[in-house]
């Protein structure tokens, strides 16, 4: 019996050598395409990265509990109010209730009504599994390379490199060209009905001022501290709508998840649409992709309409051309019996009740009591390319970083402010000036929520930079009334335009 399995065995042995070899070269040619770098900056303790005073303010505003639904926005608004009129500016806290608040302070400039506004959320997500966490979530703990805190990814850490870029025009003392305008609100994490949305109804002369919004929303893909694959301006993003779902009995809706996640999973795993936000997107960010199969299907992203490439590709592009509805957790409904929240979002120019019937068909929500929470008026998806800031934001990164793909940024799951903003009229961008690894922004809404302080540092003061060239040499208007109005400082960059044509024109 040996005997005759040992060609057997001598066989599957070889075969699992050269599968073995065969695979170790493959990694080996991976891993020559991409370099990795070692950054002895890193290599900094507690004390020195407290030197930087971007790090003391970040540890600061991280030790204040602003968190849904137990922390004070008033306490967060009244920090922020005492870092900037130390530098000089009048503010203006608006309390709502015991905890929620809003805060505006304005560097007036030659252009009074076309100002630039850093928008920015006070509140931050609940904590999750407190147990689970290293450090406590509100300590500001300095771990390097990292500091740990609710809030240190989303939205603190960019809060300070505006607040920073606001006080530095301050202290320079000249009266720029453009209006820039500090703006904090609330309660992002549960909908902004006491934050953006209430400023937009409640506050419309200061509103009348706003020329174009500056928030979150931006990504910057960096591999290792060497490599930046894509640094994204956002400028779209999918509609996004609450939907509770209601019923007396807790087993229905665990029967409805169930259901809703099977549909996501098959029924809708073929897409619907190309929209002009896809189109001008995936020509541009396709390119920098590792896996040739993904550069080429992205290079023509009408491909996608197909369902059998589709499966594949990663989750964010399937959720570019489709409509999804994703079910949260179950729990007591405040006026008694349960609820299940459903985030349901909606690919740019699909209607609320085309969407919903769709991703909640009528044979999945039956006896189910359902109420939607959607703002009022009209859904703008996306903001245009060829518009000043976004313009000036393209030169700004060709100059400071030639190095980096930049271009616009689709985010098919984040659901920010900017959405109130664009309904609004507002032109409004998401930009991240942090270069951070890709794998640190998984601790965003988990437990253990970090940020790397050398990008942060960086990106504070690249912020600055970005802040002040925006304010005291923006692009002119008439420079994008012509055709063609792309940045076209470099070959890289008539590339970029080339793709987006080319994208446009199917």
């Amino acid at each position: 019996m040996i005997q005759r399995n040992k060609p057997l065995a001598r066989a599957l042995l070889y075969g699992l050598s050269l599968l073995l070899a065969v695979g170790m070269y493959v990694w080996y040619e991976q891993a020559r395409s991409v370099p990795f770098s070692v950054d002895l900056s890193w290599m900094k303790s507690p004390d020195e990265f407290l030197e930087f005073q971007e790090v003391r303010l970040l540890q600061a505003y991280l030790r204040i509990d602003t968190s849904e639904p137990e922390g004070s926005e008033i306490e967060g608004a009244e920090w922020l109010a005492a870092q900037l009129r130390e530098a000089g500016a009048e503010v203006t806290i608006e309390r709502i209730g015991a905890r929620n608040a809003n805060l505006w302070a304005i560097v007036e400039g030659k252009d009074p009504n076309n100002a630039l506004v850093l928008q920015n959320h006070i509140d931050v997500n609940p904590i999750y599994r407190p147990d689970d966490w290293r450090h406590p979530p509100f300590g500001g703990v300095i771990e390097p390379p990292w500091i740990f805190g609710r809030g240190a990814f989303d939205m603190k850490s960019l809060t300070i490199a505006q607040l920073m870029a606001f006080r530095a025009l301050l202290e320079r003392g000249e009266t720029p060209e453009k209006t820039v305008i500090f703006l904090a609100t609330g309660d992002e994490e549960t909908g902004s009905h006491l934050g953006a949305r209430w400023v937009l109804r409640e506050h419309p002369e200061l509103v009348a001022r706003f020329g174009t919004v500056l928030t979150e929303g931006g990504a910057v893909e960096a591999v290792d501290t060497g490599r930046v694959k894509y640094w994204g301006t956002s400028f779209a993003q999918r509609r996004m709508v609450i939907v509770e779902a209601c019923h007396h009995d807790p087993a229905r809706l665990e029967m409805l998840k169930e259901d809703l996640e099977y549909h996501a999973s098959y029924v809708q795993a073929s897409p619907t649409r190309l929209t002009h936000e896809s189109a001008l997107f995936l020509p541009i960010y396709g390119p920098t992709r590792d896996f040739v199969g993904y550069r080429e299907l992205l290079a023509r992203p009408e491909r996608l309409l197909e369902a059998r490439p589709l499966l594949p590709m990663p989750k964010y592009v399937q959720s570019l051309v489709r409509n999804e509805a994703t079910p949260y957790v179950i729990r007591p409904a405040p006026g008694g019996g349960w609820q299940l929240r459903i985030g349901v979002m909606l690919l740019p120019g699909v209607s609320l009740e085309e969407g919903l019937a769709e991703v909640l068909p009528e044979a999945l929500v039956a006896d189910v009591a359902l109420s939607i929470d959607t703002p009022g008026g009209s859904f703008v998806a996306s903001s245009d390319v060829d518009h000043p800031v976004y313009q000036g934001i393209a030169r700004f990164m060709e100059e400071i970083r030639p190095d980096v793909v930049h271009g616009p940024l689709f985010v098919p799951w984040v659901a920010t402010d900017a959405r109130f903003f664009r309904a609004a009229g507002i032109p409004t961008f998401g930009f991240w000036p942090f270069a951070m690894l890709t794998v640190d922004t998984m601790s965003i809404t988990s437990v253990n929520e970090r940020i790397p302080l050398v990008p942060y540092i960086r990106g504070v003061e690249m912020y600055t930079r970005l802040v002040e060239a925006l304010a005291f040499d923006p692009v002119p208007e008439d420079a994008v009334a012509q055709s063609g109005a792309w940045p076209r400082a470099s070959t890289q960059r008539e590339r970029t335009l080339d793709a987006v044509r080319t994208a446009a024109s199917r």
